[in-house]
């Protein structure tokens, strides 16, 4: 599942560190672009394997949409899951930082 590049570098800085500002470091930047680089790297490399399947799903989709994206993953895996009971775990609500 696919996340901001800004939430990933912000969630894994303030669970590290106890930080509560949203002001950008140098250090954060080296950070969001050495993960970039990490992503890409890792989806030219499924990308060109043919022994991987990958589904992507982007996070803000799954709590915007989660029965969709249930059916999504359900069908990806093969038809063998319960949606309904997948969906119903997402709870907008609990998503961290909104108020």
């Amino acid at each position: 599942m696919f996340r901001s590049i800004n939430c990933r570098c912000f969630g894994v800085r303030s669970q590290a560190g106890n930080v509560t500002s949203t002001v950008v470091t140098g250090y954060d930047e080296r950070t969001r672009e050495l993960f970039e680089d990490h992503l890409w790297k890792a989806k030219r490399l499924l990308a060109r394997r043919s022994c991987f399947d990958v589904l992507e799903i982007l996070h803000r989709d799954v709590i915007s949409d989660p029965s969709e994206q249930a059916s999504r993953i359900n069908a990806f895996l093969g038809e063998r899951l319960d949606i309904e009971p997948m969906a119903a775990v997402v709870d907008e609500r609990l998503y961290r930082n909104r108020r």
